[in-house]
């Protein structure tokens, strides 16, 4: 939000920098498609391009804000959907013990992941088919 606000100053080094956002999906402050839609519309104007939408792990004091995974990726495709150029190029990412995934696609039981960063540098640019259900950030049930 605060690079959405301040986007005149940032214009002014805009012809030196490419900035990219990327935001966690948290239930009760942007966890709605017409929301998600939203801020990310309003980064493109700024010439800020939307880079990552991170799906939250369990971590101490934070279940309030989790979002179940399906219903996470359900949200980010619906927002999709509004989104327009450059803002279509965003992806749902999770991180695990393995490194950080993209989630490409849900459905048929099954959930569709892609190496971004792994543990295991061959696993880099991978895919991987697992069970669809996979608790609100935690890891991959393989």
């Amino acid at each position: 939000y605060l690079a959405v606000k301040h986007h005149r100053h940032l214009k002014r080094s805009y012809k030196r920098f490419h900035y990219i956002a990327q935001t966690p999906l948290l239930k009760g402050v942007n966890a709605t498609p017409r929301e998600l839609s939203r801020i990310f519309n309003r980064l493109a104007r700024a010439e800020i391009t939307p880079y990552y939408i991170l799906q939250c792990r369990a971590i101490d004091k934070n279940e309030k804000y989790l979002v179940p995974f399906k219903k996470g990726y359900e949200i980010v495709e619906e927002a999709k959907k509004d989104l327009s150029g450059v803002s279509k190029r965003v992806r749902y990412v999770m991180s695990c013990d393995e490194g950080k995934m993209e989630i490409l696609r849900m459905g048929k039981g099954n959930t569709w992941l892609k190496y971004h960063q792994a543990r295991d540098e061959s696993k880099l640019g991978q895919c991987r088919k697992c069970r669809e259900k996979v608790p609100a950030g935690q890891g991959v049930d393989a």
